[in-house]
């Protein structure tokens, strides 16, 4: 039997970001999901939950749901 593949909170996906110097805060994540900018697992108590590949995804320059790493000078 596979393991079930291990989701992240909004904090976990921010700290993700943050050890590739993208410098996010958990609403705007939210946001992004609610914008459907950001693939999401919604729970049924409405709690927002993602999968690690998108945040690679985006840390790659790879997002292709529209979210890009920007970096600030």
């Amino acid at each position: 039997m596979t393991q079930p593949e291990r989701l992240l909170t909004a904090t976990q996906v921010v700290e993700r970001l943050a050890s590739a110097g993208i410098v996010v805060v958990e609403e705007t994540v939210r946001q992004w999901a609610r914008a459907e900018r950001l693939n999401k697992v919604v729970l049924p108590s409405g709690r927002y939950l993602f999968r690690p590949e998108d945040i690679d995804a985006i840390i790659s320059g790879r997002g292709g749901s529209g979210v890009r790493a920007v970096s600030v000078a």
